[in-house]
This record gives structure tokens, C-alpha cells and sequence, in this order.
């Protein structure tokens, strides 16, 4: 761990990257919701603290360019994403860190010693997480560098272009779905298995604009499931169940977990320095799995925060593909390359360095999840760029009267989503 510590005074990539601040007096580092206070000790060796900050650190999937891989797209047939992939790495990372959670939790990473070198100890159910993100075109490589190609044509992109977070977020929205839908129609696939998360599904929905519509909730973590069943939305059975006024206090079921991913853009060529306290504490709420944004065609992950600057995760490293054994070895990644999927080096900016443009993401196992989120969201002081809204707002200027009821009342069947 004496070698991790390092990690935190050897910091010199970049003007803006600056080194976090372990001495005495420093202020605490978050990682997602973690709080740890990281100081230097006056033998030179990691605190307690830190080590369990870096452990933290080191546990999140770190995606970055790759070389050598399978040709993506021919004619174009490019080998490397060097140059114009950074931002479907960061894409990859976010769903990582949603996936990761959906899957297992708060999974560390461990160690072990063998003949005083330390080796990462890989759990089958980790592994198998991160050949979901091998580039090649192979079947359970879900979210590799050519599904995302392939999928974001459909987006007018080609492979060698850069991407912006808004239309990143809708070919992750894609690839969800298909994994979801792939894992229904192969219940035995041992490459399937995780993504139920025990027996929970997970589904993924765009906010677009900042706004999040309960309803747009609902139709993919109930509606849907009771549709898939054979249920019917206006089935009396099902609506007088989440009938809240029949069942008080009963909260609805939720059959599939959410990955919830909100671009926004908060100014026009800069930052508005306004924005950045909520979006400090945005990244502390114990729902948010990252934002991904940076610099124009500099894109990286953010995951926690030291005062006003912002902690990442870089994927401007290049690391060499699996190979065509690699793919059709089960025990890859293994401990000789397993370190090129995590990082040891905590790097901070400055927030009102970011570009304005960015994706924020939260991962709800569960209604309960989601009504503790809106209350957060509703709870944010300064400019309000997240909101959560009932319904989307009708534009139906022929019937004014249009959903309310005898009274002029809006009819609200939404009350267990309602926080207050």
C-alpha cells in the first residue's frame, strides 16, 4: 500500500491537473458519496484513510484508447480509437459504475501478497463485468468500441468522430435495451446472468433537457414489466394495486432497476460558475455513479471532488486490445493485464475549468430510490438545471381543459412518487 500512497504526490500530468491535498490541513476527499480524510502521516506511509480511499479509488473500471483491436467499420477499418474515442470511454465507465452497482454493490478491490509483491485478486462475477467492454465483435463483448461504432450511426456518427454526452447517452441507451432484450431470449447464457442483478433487471433512460418525467419512470420500470407479463395498463387489478388511496403506504414494485443518465449544458462557452456548488453536491448523492463531460474533444470522468475541484478518471492512456485468444479465454482479463481496467492515479481539476456541456448519471434500485433522489434534487439551492416533473407538459391549446378533472383539479395518480 506504501506504493499506493505514492500515487497521490506524484501528480504532474497536465497545467490544469493538480495534486490532491493530503497534508494536515486539507480538506476531505469524496469519492461518489465516500468521504475520506486523506493526510500524509510523518513516516512517509499511507494512513489508514488514505488506503481506504485508494482501495475505493482503484475499484472503479477505468476504460481507455485501445490499439490493435479488430477492424471497426470497413472500408474505414480502424484498429485504434487513439484521438476520437475519448468520449465513448467515458461513456463506458459511467455504465460501468452502474452496472458495478447493480450487480454487487460497493465491490473493493483486494490484494494479496505473494513473496512481498502485491497481486489484484479478480472475483469471476468482475471479470465477467469487464469482458462485456472487450473491443472486438464478439458476442458478449455488449458495450465494446464496435457495438457503440455500429450503434451510433444510427446517430449520423462514424467510427473516427468525436461525440458529444447527448448523443453518447442515447447509443448507451441502446445497447442497454439490447443487452436486456438479448438476456430475456438466452436465460441459460452464462455471459446473460449479471445483468438480472439477482432477479432485477436494469433498463436506462435519457432525461433530456435537465428534466426528469416520473412518468417516463414509471412506463420503464413498471408499465413495461406488466406489459412483458401479459398485463394490461388499464387492468383493474394492476391499477387498483399502486392505487395508493386502496393500498396507503404500499409503495409500487419496481421489476427492473434504472440507470438514469441527464445531459445538460450549464452555459454557453464556459461553465457558469453559478452552477458548481449543486453540481459539488450533486456528485455526493448516493445515486449518482458520475458525470462525464471535460474539455472540448477532451473528454473524461469525473467521480468525486476535493474542495471546488473535481476528481476523474482519464481514459487519455492507450493500452494494447485483446487479442482473438484473449476473447475465447473465460480467465481473461486475469492479474497480468487486469491493471490496465483499474487506475492508481487520482487526478483533480479545477470545476470551473469543465465544459458546459456534460451527462449526469444515477443508478435507483428501487422506487424508494428514486422518490430519495427527486427529494435531493428538489433540495438543490442556486440555478436549478435538474428538475423532476409529473408529466411531460401538454401543448393542447384545443382543449384547455384537457386532464382535470370535474373540480379544475389536476388529477394526480402519481402520490407515492410524491415527496411532500
Amino acid at each position: 500500500m506504501e506504493g499506493l500512497a505514492n500515487a497521490l504526490s506524484s501528480l504532474s500530468h497536465t497545467a490544469s491537473t493538480t495534486r490532491i491535498n493530503a497534508g494536515k490541513g486539507g480538506c476531505p476527499v469524496y469519492l461518489f458519496e465516500e468521504k475520506y480524510n486523506v493526510c500524509s502521516r510523518s513516516d512517509n506511509k499511507a494512513s489508514e484513510e488514505t488506503v481506504r480511499f485508494l482501495r475505493h479509488f482503484k475499484s472503479v473500471v477505468w476504460l481507455t484508447y485501445r490499439k490493435n483491436f479488430f477492424p471497426i467499420q470497413p472500408p474505414l477499418g480502424y484498429t485504434s480509437d487513439t484521438g476520437w474515442g475519448c468520449m465513448l470511454r467515458s461513456a463506458q465507465m459511467i455504465l460501468a459504475e452502474a452496472l458495478q452497482r447493480h450487480l454487487g454493490g460497493k465491490w473493493r478491490y483486494i490484494q494479496e501478497e505473494v513473496e512481498d509483491e502485491e497481486t489484484m485478486v479478480i472475483t469471476a462475477e468482475h471479470r465477467k463485468l469487464l469482458r462485456w467492454f472487450i473491443d472486438a465483435p464478439k458476442f458478449f463483448s455488449f458495450y465494446s468500441i464496435h457495438r457503440m461504432s455500429e450503434c451510433g450511426r444510427r446517430y449520423g456518427k462514424n467510427a473516427g468522430e468525436w461525440y458529444g454526452p447527448t448523443t453518447v447517452a442515447w447509443v448507451l441507451r441502446d445497447l442497454v435495451e439490447a443487452h436486456r432484450i438479448l438476456k430475456k431470449e438466452t436465460k441459460e447464457s452464462e455471459e446473460f446472468v449479471l445483468l438480472s442483478g439477482g432477479q432485477q433487471q436494469l433498463t436506462m433512460l435519457v432525461a433530456d433537457q435537465g428534466t426528469i418525467y416520473v412518468d417516463d419512470v414509471r412506463n420503464l420500470c413498471e408499465v413495461e414489466n406488466n406489459r412483458q407479463t401479459g398485463k394490461k395498463e388499464n387492468d383493474a387489478t394492476e391499477l387498483e394495486g399502486n392505487d395508493p388511496l386502496l393500498r396507503p403506504g404500499v409503495l409500487p414494485v419496481w421489476s427492473t432497476a434504472l440507470f438514469l443518465l441527464i445531459p445538460v449544458r450549464l452555459g454557453l462557452n464556459y461553465i457558469n460558475p453559478d452552477y458548481i456548488p449543486a453540481l459539488l453536491k450533486i456528485l455526493k448523492f448516493p445515486q449518482c455513479v458520475g458525470m462525464i463531460g471535460g474539455k472540448p474533444s477532451h473528454s473524461l470522468f469525473f467521480i468525486g471532488s476535493q474542495d471546488t475541484r473535481l476528481l476523474y478518471l482519464d481514459p487519455h492512456t492507450v493500452h494494447d486490445a485483446a487479442t482473438n485468444e484473449n476473447c475465447e479465454d473465460t480467465s481473461f482479463p486475469d492479474k497480468e493485464n487486469i491493471t490496465t481496467y483499474h487506475c492508481n492515479d487520482p487526478k483533480l481539476m479545477a470545476a470551473s475549468e469543465i465544459d458546459p456541456s456534460l451527462a449526469i448519471g444515477f443508478y435507483c434500485k428501487s422506487v424508494g430510490d428514486f422518490m430519495d433522489l427527486r427529494g435531493r434534487i428538489g433540495q438543490l439551492e442556486g440555478p436549478v438545471f435538474l428538475s423532476v416533473m409529473d408529466k411531460k407538459p401538454s401543448y393542447d391549446f384545443d382543449d384547455p381543459e384537457e386532464g382535470e378533472d370535474a373540480e379544475g383539479e389536476e388529477e394526480d395518480d402519481d402520490e407515492w412518487y410524491d415527496i411532500s
